[in-house]
């Protein structure tokens, strides 16, 4: 693959938005375009807060101004691309949906956490960075072929069983000083 060249001023900018916070930054992408797709507004609330308390800096970020998450640690919307790439180089790891932001952060090679219903892992086979977090209910509709229902057009409930806790678990489990120690190998080269 091309490498991926992110401009300066988006380096400098992301830089400047980590700062000197010595906590290991999660970024979190509650938006899609599939409502099929996505993980329950209040999961995401609820993660937000469990991974802040964890001494994580925890920021969610959507395309336009969402009241949805206002109630949360930190809360950014309408930030344009590159900077937010830039910003995933320096993140411990991106949770999304199955959605643009896991693909990004896929392709920079950063750890992710893609939340799906029954997706298989095969969707993101060509980023091995990511990993798709599931849960067990059995229906594989996600392709709007059978079994899909009309009532997944308001949400999956596979995706609606998958609890904040699980994502919580994989989280602590990224915690390792070595991927810390990779982001600050990272923060070095944009300085």
């Amino acid at each position: 693959a091309p490498p991926v060249i992110i401009p300066e001023e988006s380096k400098k900018w992301a830089s400047e938005q980590k700062g000197n916070n010595e906590k290991p930054l999660v970024m979190l992408f509650p938006e899609t375009v599939w409502k099929t797709r996505e993980w329950p507004a209040t999961y995401w609330v609820d993660l937000a807060w469990k991974l802040h308390s964890m001494n994580l800096d925890v920021r969610i970020f959507t395309h336009d101004k969402n009241d949805k998450f206002k109630n949360t640690p930190s809360f950014y919307w309408g930030q344009n691309w590159t900077n937010l790439a830039a910003l995933m180089q320096l993140s411990l790891v991106v949770i999304g949906n199955d959605s643009g932001p896991v693909n990004v952060a896929g392709t920079l090679d950063v750890p992710a956490l893609a939340l799906c219903g029954p997706t298989t892992a095969v969707c993101f086979s060509h980023v091995p960075s990511v990993e798709v977090v599931t849960s067990a209910l059995e229906c594989t509709g996600c392709y709007f072929g059978e079994p899909f229902r009309a009532a997944c057009d308001q949400g999956c409930r596979s995706l609606f069983m998958l609890e904040p806790e699980l994502v919580v678990t994989k989280i602590k489990r990224m915690l390792r000083p070595t991927n810390i120690d990779k982001i600050k190998k990272v923060l070095a080269t944009f300085n």
